[in-house]
């Protein structure tokens, strides 16, 4: 036989969540981490060309992120989801 889901427990938040400076550093390191990226691995004739190549490396990778990042918030607005 199945079991009921009427004597379900809601459920409780395993933890509180993290101080928002956390986030702030952590999203300060993907943005310096893949500036750098940008710079070093693709090729340029110049220390001006690097800095461009390493803003626009960052600049796209972060408009992917950021549009991944944005489906999961919506899905869990949608699913009516509690998150941390």
């Amino acid at each position: 036989m199945s079991e009921s889901t009427d004597n379900a427990t809601p459920r409780k938040r395993p933890r509180k969540p993290p101080p928002r400076w956390l986030n702030l550093v952590l999203f300060l390191t993907t943005l310096v981490t893949t500036f750098f990226a940008g710079a070093f691995f693709l090729w340029a004739e110049s220390v001006e060309e690097q800095i461009q190549n390493g803003f626009v490396f960052m600049a796209a990778l972060m408009g992917i992120l950021g549009a991944h990042e944005m489906g999961h918030y919506k899905l869990r607005h949608i699913q009516k989801m509690m998150a941390i």
